[in-house]
């Protein structure tokens, strides 16, 4: 799954609901050999972060955690400029 990011400041008022933001996702077909002894460490990580209270910071060289986090500012802008 792939978040959907192009959002503008012209176009947040389609997403901005009044919890928070919808974010849509968009499936993309990906062939990989499955590694089956890597599920289990897997499905850890997963409940791990799962876990959490918080999302986990993004990485620097991540196109999507950077997408995702100007998506968060444009919609922060927003809000602040509505309040």
């Amino acid at each position: 799954m792939e978040p959907q990011t192009g959002l503008s400041q012209e176009n947040v008022e389609e997403v901005i609901t009044e919890e928070g933001f919808l974010l849509p996702f968009s499936g993309k077909i990906v062939m990989l050999d499955l590694k089956l002894d890597i599920i289990p460490e897997l499905l850890k990580k997963v409940r791990d972060l799962y876990g959490q209270p918080d999302p986990p910071p993004g990485r620097e060289e991540c196109n999507d955690c950077q997408l995702l986090g100007n998506l968060i500012d444009i919609l922060t802008q927003s809000k602040d400029k509505n309040a």
